[in-house]
Formats: C-alpha cells, sequence, structure tokens
C-alpha cells in the first residue's frame, strides 16, 4: 500500500511507521489492516522500486511472467507510482525504471542471447485499443478482439535494441491513453493502460549440438483507472459514461479476486475485457505485485476502505508461477552435422515477397509442414511400440534358451556316456556355427557374439542362448533409436508450432521461417535416407541371421522370416515418406513462386491507380484554381458597377 499525501483536513489513516500494519479510523468505526508492506506518504520513488521492481525483474529474467497492478481511486498517485518520467531522475516511476534496469543486466549478461519487444493496449469504455498502431489517431488498431489466456490478436509488437528506444515507445503509447479533468484530478484517466514487455532468452546447451535453452516470460504493468463517485468527481455526458464503465469493470475485477480467494470453480474473466487480458496474469502462471494507492484524508475515508478490501482480497489468491523454458536447436549448425548445406533451401525459400497474401500462403504451407511432422511422429512411436513387442519376445526367447541350457547340463550330468557321444558328434558343428556366429556380427554392426564353445551338447545350448543375447540387445537398440526419433519429431513440431504463431504476426520474418521449415524438410528428409540405410542394414542382418538359423527349430526360422519382412516393409515405407516430402517441397517451391508473380502483378497495378489519382487531383486543383479566379473577376466587376451606380 502507498499513501498518498494529505493535504488538507483531518487524517483517517494511522501507519505505526513500521511493518505492514495500517488503522483506517471512519465515523462508524475503526478497523486494522495487515499488508506486506506500506510506503508513507514521504516514501521516495526510488524506495517503491527498490521493494517491488528487482524481485519481479528477477523473476521476469528467468522465464517466470510477471505484472505489476496498481489499484486505488482517482488521484491517489497510480499512474505516478509506475509511469511517471520527470522531469527529475529521481522522480521517473516504476516502469522506465524496469526498463533501465533490464536492459543493464542485459549488457551484463555476454553467455545469453535477448530479443525485447514491447506493446501497449488500453481498455477504454469496454474497446481494447492499440496504443502502438502507426493508425492510432485516425481509428486504426482499436476495438481489437480478446483470445484464450489473454491473448490481443492483431497487436503491434516492436522490438525494442535499447532503453531509449523502450521508453519513447512508452512515452508514445502514454500519449495516446484517454485524460480527462474532473473535480477530483485534473488529469484522469479514463481508461485501463496495459503496457506489455515480452522477453526471449537462449542459453547454449553444450550437451545438444546447436541446442539452445530458451526461457520466455511476458512483463505487464498495469495502470488501472481509478475508481471514483460521480457525485465527487461532478462527470457528466461522455465522461459520465466512462467513470460506468471503469467502475463496471473494477468490480468485475474485485469479483474475479473474491472467487480466486475463495478457490471457487467458476471465475468470471469473461465478464469484462479488463479481466479477459488479465487472465493467467492474476492467479495463475504469474508472479503478481499489486501496489495499492489510497489516500489518508478523512474526505476520502470510503474510498480508501474499499481500496484496503480489495489488496486484502488480493494477498489471499495463490499463483502458480513457473519458468517457460523450452528446448531448440540452431538450424545451421544441425545443418553441418548432418552434412547438408542450407544456402539453396535459404535461396529457394527466399523467392517470394512479403505481402499478406503471401504470408498467408506460406502460414499454411508451414501449418501442413507440421501436420505432416506430427504424422511422421505417430509412425516413429508406433515403430518405438513394435520394436519394444520384439525386445521383450527376443527376452522371452533368450530367458528359454536359458532355461533349456540348465535342462541339457543336468541332462548331461546324469547321462554322462551320452554326453560324451553327442560332444564327439557336436564337435564339427561346433567349428560351422562359429563361422555363421561371426558373418552375422559383421553384418549388424552393433552386436558383439564372443560365442566360446567347448565340446558337448551344454556348449551347444550355450552358443544358441548367446545368439537370443545378441538379438535382444541388437532390439533394445532399434526401440532406443525409434524413441530417439519419436522425441526429436515432437521437438521439432513444439518448435514450428511456435514460430508459426509467432512470425504469422510480424511480415519482415517471413522468410527466416520459410527457410527454417524448409530446413526441418530436408532434415526429415536427410533421416528417411538415413533409416532407409539402417533399416537395409537390419535387412542383410535379419538375411544373414536367418541363414544362422537353419539349424534352429521351425518356429525360429518362422520368427526370423517374419522379422526379415518385417525390416522391409519399413524400409519401403520410409522410402514413401521421403517421396513424398520430395513431392511437397517441389510444390511449395511452385507456390511461392506463383503468390511473387501475383504481388508483383498487383504492385503494378496499385502503382498505375495510383498515378491515375495523382492525375485526378491534378485536374481538380487547376478546375478549383480557375474557378477560384473566376470567382474573384465576379467579384470586382460587382464592386466596380456599385462604385459607379
Amino acid at each position: 500500500v502507498r499513501l498518498c499525501p494529505c493535504r488538507q483536513g483531518a487524517r483517517a489513516v494511522e501507519h505505526s511507521g513500521r511493518g505492514g500494519r495500517l488503522r483506517l479510523h471512519s465515523e462508524s468505526e475503526t478497523r486494522d489492516f495487515v499488508f506486506d508492506g506500506v510506503f508513507p506518504e514521504q516514501s521516495t520513488q526510488a524506495q517503491v522500486f527498490e521493494s517491488l521492481g528487482p524481485p519481479v525483474l528477477q523473476a521476469f529474467l528467468s522465464g517466470i511472467n510477471g505484472t505489476i497492478l496498481a489499484y486505488g481511486q482517482t488521484g491517489s498517485g497510480k499512474t505516478y507510482s509506475l509511469l511517471n518520467t520527470g522531469p527529475r531522475v529521481e522522480d521517473a516511476g516504476l516502469l522506465p525504471r524496469l526498463v533501465v534496469s533490464l536492459y543493464d543486466y542485459i549488457r551484463r549478461d555476454a553467455l545469453s542471447q535477448y530479443e525485447v519487444q514491447a506493446a501497449a493496449v488500453q481498455v477504454y469504455n469496454e474497446e481494447v485499443d492499440d496504443l502502438l498502431h502507426l493508425g492510432h489517431h485516425n481509428g486504426g488498431g482499436q476495438n481489437l478482439p480478446v483470445q484464450n489466456s489473454g491473448v490481443v490478436a492483431g497487436l503491434t509488437w516492436v522490438i525494442c535494441r535499447a532503453p531509449e528506444e523502450m521508453l519513447n515507445l512508452f512515452a508514445r503509447a502514454h500519449a495516446n491513453v484517454v485524460y480527462a479533468e474532473t473535480l477530483m484530478n485534473k488529469s484522469s484517466s479514463r481508461s485501463h493502460a496495459i503496457f506489455h514487455i515480452r522477453l526471449t532468452k537462449r542459453i547454449a546447451d553444450a550437451s545438444v549440438t546447436g541446442g539452445y535453452i530458451t526461457k520466455r516470460a511476458r512483463l505487464n504493468i498495469v495502470d488501472l483507472a481509478g475508481s471514483e463517485r460521480v457525485k465527487k468527481s461532478g462527470v457528466e455526458g461522455v465522461h459520465f459514461k466512462e467513470a460506468t464503465q471503469i467502475n463496471s469493470s473494477l468490480l468485475v475485477l474485485g469479483n474475479v479476486m473474491s472467487a480466486l480467494a475463495a478457490k471457487k470453480v467458476h471465475i468470471p474473466l469473461r465478464d469484462s475485457k479488463l479481466t479477459r487480458i488479465l487472465d493467467g496474469a492474476i492467479g495463475g502462471n504469474c508472479k503478481t505485485v499489486l501496489l495499492a494507492c489510497a489516500s489518508s484524508a478523512a474526505g476520502h475515508v470510503q474510498e480508501t476502505l474499499s481500496c484496503f478490501e480489495f489488496a486484502t482480497r488480493a494477498m489471499s489468491v495463490e499463483v502458480r508461477a513457473r519458468a517457460n523454458t523450452t528446448m531448440d536447436i540452431d538450424l545451421k549448425t544441425l545443418f553441418a552435422e548432418l552434412g547438408l548445406k542450407d544456402e539453396s533451401l535459404l535461396a529457394g525459400a527466399g523467392k517470394g515477397g512479403k505481402g499478406a497474401m503471401q504470408l498467408k500462403a506460406i502460414a499454411h504451407a508451414h501449418a501442413e509442414q507440421v501436420a505432416g511432422a506430427q504424422a511422421i511422429a505417430a509412425e516413429a512411436a508406433e515403430r518405438a511400440a513394435e520394436a519394444e513387442q520384439r525386445a521383450r519376445a527376443t527376452e522371452s526367447a533368450a530367458s528359454d534358451w536359458q532355461q533349456r541350457a540348465a535342462a541339457a547340463e543336468a541332462a548331461l550330468a546324469a547321462v554322462s556316456q551320452e554326453a560324451e557321444v553327442k560332444a564327439e558328434a557336436a564337435q564339427e558343428q561346433t567349428a560351422q556355427e562359429r563361422q555363421r556366429a561371426e558373418e552375422a556380427s559383421l553384418a549388424a554392426r552393433n552386436a558383439e557374439l564372443r560365442a566360446v564353445m567347448t565340446e558337448g551338447a551344454i556348449e551347444n545350448w550355450q552358443q544358441r542362448a548367446g545368439v537370443a543375447e545378441a538379438a535382444l540387445e541388437e532390439a533394445w537398440l532399434e526401440a532406443q533409436e525409434a524413441r530417439l526419433a519419436a522425441a526429436d519429431a515432437e521437438r521439432w513440431k513444439l518448435k514450428e508450432q511456435h514460430r508459426l504463431s509467432e512470425e504469422a504476426l510480424r511480415a519482415e520474418l517471413a522468410e527466416q521461417l520459410a527457410a527454417e521449415q524448409e530446413g526441418v524438410l530436408a532434415d526429415w528428409q536427410a533421416r528417411a535416407g538415413a533409416a532407409e540405410q539402417a533399416l537395409e542394414a537390419l535387412s542383410q542382418e535379419a538375411q544373414s541371421q536367418a541363414r544362422a538359423a537353419d539349424e534352429m527349430t521351425n518356429q525360429e526360422r518362422l520368427r526370423a522370416t517374419e522379422a526379415s519382412e518385417a525390416a522391409v516393409a519399413e524400409a519401403a515405407a520410409l522410402r514413401e515418406v521421403g517421396n513424398q516430402a520430395r513431392e511437397h517441397s517441389s510444390a511449395l517451391e511452385q507456390r511461392l513462386e506463383q503468390q511473387a508473380l501475383a504481388l508483383a502483378e498487383a504492385t503494378a497495378s496499385l502503382e498505375a491507380q495510383r498515378r491515375r489519382a495523382e492525375a485526378r487531383e491534378a485536374d481538380f486543383r487547376n478546375e478549383l484554381a480557375s474557378e477560384r479566379l473566376r470567382i474573384e473577376v465576379s467579384t470586382q466587376e460587382a464592386l466596380l458597377r456599385q462604385q459607379l451606380s
């Protein structure tokens, strides 16, 4: 709570001078309130920032969303506490101090890459207006729709590389906020102003080639319009409607706070545009600070009581702030690792223009590519499940062979004479089995089978058990590769979806997005080729194992044949996926070229129309000048005739 100075009259608020305890004296009762902190009347702007700013800023830099709201009656110092910029440096509010501190931290952090964007909106008469829209004064960027999670569709986001750029943007946005003079405040806000800062922080991850840990967060600075009583403010007409809308939206905000504090199932966020924008900023994944500005004067005791009660309810709201962290991969680094060159892909994607129609076409094509990536991920998951089933079957077979080996050992111990005979007969078979095992190990490349075949039937059973264990290990490796492929596909899917939503709003990044999508397509083509080679190796291995299994039972031959057919079928399916990917890439390039030609034709047509309009305007100006000359001549003739008469 911050108390604004009481310039005249008696005081109604008593502060002990320490802690967050306040006592409010009204005509009917005296009430005590306890808050997290109190800024007395003589507190400075620096003291307010040092208490509220650094915790929110540190969380923001760690990838945690942050919100600072200023609530209170009109004229209580909300805008001064948040947005004031001078003329003295010591009078700067929370927002400019946060901006300067943010870029100071970025300047000192040389190990991370940052991108900072800014936006600003106002809620005026239940309409959301873009304060940074270039055509704001001509009605542009007004009455924007609010989507789920408080996202404002069509909002202007501007990249800021220095604190001066962001401060100038916010100063321009602040100048577009609607203000009016009332009996209670010479410059009263007639709308709720919300200033957004969006941060993307990338940290290199040494554990993954070309990998980055990306942290994304948004900081909201909310200057709520002051609640006011119409009898005190004396507003009429348009200002009366503004006051009604302000009080109505603040009432909904109070109801939302009460519902969150009581942990109700239904939260009335949709009852107001203000609460819809603040969805997630209050009671969600966000570190939220409420600065309640109140007057200590006895003449405003009812407004101060309402402010304290609102702040008390807000203190009971629980938040679940967590870091928004994802793993990204740099395409150029990945291409280098795979031995690919991305210049041709980037050049092919750059043939299109930057028009709105082309951007929609590119976004649609990228959406199809994301759907394809999802299908590939599903196929990879199915292959992983099948590999796990084969691994379990092989493990069961190995256990069976171990049991058979134990039974054979017991039988040979009981019938030693018969074992000696079988050992002599198995000596010749031992050499053949050793040669076949070496051939299978060489074809599989990842199975190490060192069979030590000794005399006797027991050694023959142990050799077969070793072959089964090698097959189990091979199936396990195949399942691990399938899991990694599914995880890679899911990571690429999440990355493409995020970049699609980001770059659909920014036309200048269309070429880079297309290049990245082409890179993803090329990556999957390369993976398909690699998978074909791997499956061909598996097919050769399965065929080699099938030849080596001539001496096995009929059931084992059937299993080897099924494994070989499954490997060949997987190789054919992956070849079909690679062909489809190449066809899709060719169609995408053709659509981009068509869009570029259409954009060039539209540009030429617009230029011709502009020239015709300029010619018509010149003709009109000439006619207007001639008409003015004729009127002046007629006027002079009339005056002359009047003088002669």
